[in-house]
This record gives structure tokens, sequence and C-alpha cells, in this order.
């Protein structure tokens, strides 16, 4: 909250304290209304509807990588009404399994500071090619800022994780990784991040932007089987149109090196945008696909990556259901020096339409219908996502 007992009343500030309590995204509804009292005093007054505070759920989820996945999940999204939220999740399907748990406080020690941590251990098939282990945990802490201005903030954590691969499709399949005869193996990173995050609401904006940049370096002192250091920034912009139209657009590059070559770098680490694959969505084209490839054809994820997207939204019930045009583009590189971002010839092209719904206790589901228009076999290719693009 902004506004402050004993402050001179400013409508601003009232605009800026709702704006603030709703990306909390604890509450449906934050109505403002105040009250002039005989002395000239006002008395600020906030209607709030607040959202469920404990979930669980139960259900399946569908995607190219990891197939058919049951989901059994009990989360605390605003656990003993400090905003500190506490999850257990257990997924398990024929291509993946895990298992994970979190908690994090946003208001540490009465500042405005806060601290994260999570734990797991998972399981996966990488598409038919192997298996790949992980397991790990993370610490990270924040601080809201005031300069330049009080949207921004700055995360700084560590995190140690062991990877294997094993369980290769046949003697040919990525030599490189049966190499380490399913060693686990591990990776010892710190990692920052400065966020800034002017939007006027979590889930479907309508107006604001977020910036981030990400930088994490593994290996060095801090020890481990990999040396590396990655960044990575995003820029999303959301920009009101007409009636309720709003158009967001968002880009996100990537790079990741090490003075070990391709050996310093864990082939989890690279990039491999496509479909909705959280390194970058493209849709059109299947998960996690386009990235260079080796003799064999086989996607070998890059060290390099570039992604845009465009989507024109619109609601059909207000924060619940929104249909959308989008068009997506982008490409992965072997080496950072190799990404052309004006290139149209090497970025891979789409465009399509879909919807999201705001399920309760569960979040915003999607599904899209895009057309890769560089494909090998070029036509409309559906996906299904947990989340929105931006």
């Amino acid at each position: 909250m902004f506004s402050r007992p004993g402050q001179i009343f400013r409508r601003s500030l009232l605009e800026r304290s709702v704006r603030n309590v709703m990306l909390l995204n604890y509450f449906e509804s934050a109505i403002p209304d105040f009250e002039i009292l005989p002395n000239g005093d006002v008395d600020l007054i906030m209607e709030m509807k607040e959202k469920p505070t404990g979930q669980f759920n139960a259900g399946a989820g569908y995607s190219g990588q990891d197939g058919l996945v049951g989901t059994v999940s009990l989360g605390m999204p605003n656990f003993r009404g400090n905003g500190q939220n506490l999850s257990l999740a257990v997924e398990f399907g024929a291509r993946r399994n895990s298992v994970s748990i979190s908690f994090s406080e946003p208001w540490l020690f009465g500042t405005p500071t806060s601290f994260s941590t999570n734990i797991y251990n998972l399981n996966r098939r990488w598409y038919e090619d192997f298996w790949e282990g992980r397991r790990g945990g993370s610490i990270r802490f924040g601080r809201r800022l005031r300069w330049p201005d009080d949207y921004f903030r700055i995360y700084g954590g560590y995190r140690i994780e062991d990877v294997r691969y094993y369980d290769f499709a046949d003697s040919t399949s990525y030599p490189d990784l049966q190499e380490l005869d399913e060693d686990w193996l591990r990776t010892s990173s710190i990692n920052t991040s400065i966020v800034r995050d002017s939007r006027d609401l979590p889930l479907f904006p309508t107006s604001g932007m977020v910036a981030r940049y990400t930088a994490e370096y593994a290996g060095g002192p801090l020890g481990g089987h990999y040396e590396f250091h990655k960044h990575t920034f995003e820029y999303s912009q959301f920009i009101p149109l007409f009636w309720k139209f709003v158009l967001a657009g968002k880009v996100k590059v990537g790079v990741v090196d090490s003075p070990d070559g391709d050996d310093g770098v864990p082939f989890t680490e690279r990039f491999s945008p496509g479909g909705t694959d959280p390194d970058g969505t493209i849709r059109g084209y299947d998960d996690g696909r386009v990235t260079p490839r080796n003799s064999l054809g086989q996607s070998i994820r890059g060290r390099a990556m570039l992604v845009y997207n465009a989507e024109l939204q619109v609601p059909i019930v207000q924060q619940q259901i929104y249909a959308l045009l989008f068009a997506d583009a982008g490409n992965s590189w072997l080496a950072g020096y190799q990404v052309s971002p004006f290139n149209k010839d090497e970025l891979y092209k789409s465009y399509g339409a879909g919807f999201r719904i705001v399920v309760p206790g569960v979040g915003v589901i999607g599904f899209d219908f895009g057309y890769g228009i560089n494909a090998d076999d070029p036509g409309w290719k559906p996906h299904f996502q947990v989340g929105t693009t931006f």
C-alpha cells in the first residue's frame, strides 16, 4: 500500500496501491472508495474479494516432449495470510516423473525483501532420444528498489544440481552424452536478476511492461563439473488499443558460453525453442525442436537464441476467458556471433490463433493452433500450454 495513514490524500497513490494489491494475485477484485469526514480527513476504503487460499489439484496435461502426465499438488498461495507460498507437487507418467517442494516469503524481517527455496527430483524422457535425471535445490533472495524507480527489483541466488543422461535410443544417439557413462555430473552456480515490472494486472495486463536480465555463473571457485556463464534478457510490452483489445509484444535473447567450449556447457543449459518450450515459444513447430542439428539430423540445442512473439488479445469474459491472434519468429544458433536479429531468412516464423481460460485452483490453461511457415512439413499444429505466453 502506497497510501498510508497521515498522508495528504493523493489519487495517484491510491491507484498505485490498487495496482500493487492486484499484482499479488491473491484477490479477484479490489474496489477503492473514500469518505470525507466532517473534520476534512479522508477515510480510504478497499473492498476486497479474496481468491481461494488453499489449493489441492489432481489432473493431467499433455505436451509433445513429456506426453501424458498426471499431476497431484498441494499449494497454499497465501500461507498463514502473510503472502507466503508453500507447495508440494508430484508428476507421474510414462515419460516424466518428478517431485518438488518449495517455499517463498515475500516480506522477510518486515522489509521489502523476499526469500524462496526449493528442492526437486526429476526424471524425463528427452523426446525419443534418451532419459535425463535431475536432482537439486536452490535458494534466492530479492529486494524491491527505490532507484531508478520503485518498479525495479533485484534478485540473487545459488543453485546446485546433479544431472545424468541414460537409456539412449541407440548407440549412435548423442555420442558426446553417451561418453559421460550415466555419471551424475554437478552444476554449482550463482545467479542474479534485475527486473522492472510495471504491469497493471498479473495475468492479462492491459498496459505496462516487464524487462528482465538474468546472469548465471557456474564452476570455477564454486566447484562442480561444468564451468559456464549464461545470460538471458526478456522484454514484454502491453499496449491498449481500441475497446478492450490489447497488443502484447515480447523479445527474448539468450547466450551461454564456457572457457571449455561445448564440454563446459551442460546439454540442459543450452537453448531449444519451438512449440511452447520454456526456452522460447515458436508455435507451429514441435516443442524444443527449433535448434541446430548434427550430421544425424538430431537437435543438439544452441548456445544462443532469439525469439519474437506478438499477440492481439481480446477478453470474452474479463480476466477469465480470452481469445487471441499471434505471430512468432525465432531460432537458436551454435554461437552468439551467429545471431541475426534482422535476417528474416534465418528465423522460423509462424502465425495462428488460440484462447486462454482461467480455471480456479489450476491457473491459466490455453490451446493454440499455429502454422509453421518454415516447417519441413508446413501445416497447422495444435499446442496445449499452462500459463500465458507473457
